[in-house]
């Protein structure tokens, strides 16, 4: 039992002590930043044995222009599409909902919903976000969407300065 009190008292002491030792360390920079999403996408939807798909041609992404590919599925009131936008800095999964208004004279139906980000690869890894969407579905089935929210992700990763013996000095 002597030992045991013993044994107790010297792990209370060590504890602390380490504990202590963390606290002076400086914390690590946040490796996040927050900025807008703001896109253009024009693209049709493709029925295929498994399901509907949207495949999209994306204008104005954060890093340029690429596509997306996304499946639909029916929602009470609406279509729920999940997929992936692709650009010249990696990619970033989505999913949002949204319905389609009653068609106008000319048959042009609107399309609006909310949705988030919910990851990514490259310089969008661990992106998380909201945003908005608006747009229109012509009657021919080409849909015109443009994406607006905010998007928090990982820094891209800077090159770094080449060395002292790669410059030749």
């Amino acid at each position: 039992m002597k030992r045991l009190a013993v044994a107790t008292v010297a792990i209370a002491l060590v504890l602390p002590a380490a504990a202590a030792g963390q606290d002076d360390a400086a914390p690590a920079p946040d490796p996040s930043v927050t900025e807008p999403f703001m896109a253009s996408a024009t693209g049709s939807v493709v029925a295929g044995p498994s399901g509907s798909f949207l495949l999209l041609d994306v204008d104005d992404a954060p890093a340029g222009d690429g596509a997306a590919s996304l499946t639909l599925r029916p929602t009470l009131g609406g279509s729920l599409a999940r997929g992936t936008v692709y650009d010249a800095e990696g990619s970033i999964k989505l999913r949002f909902v949204f319905k389609a208004g009653a068609p106008a004279p000319d048959g042009t139906r609107t399309l609006a919903g909310t949705g988030t980000f919910f990851g990514g690869s490259g310089a969008y890894k661990r992106a998380r976000g909201r945003f908005t969407v608006t747009g229109s579905r012509s009657p021919a089935g080409v849909d015109t969407l443009a994406f607006d929210g905010r998007v928090r992700h990982d820094r891209p990763v800077e090159a770094a300065p080449p060395s002292r013996s790669a410059r030749g000095q």
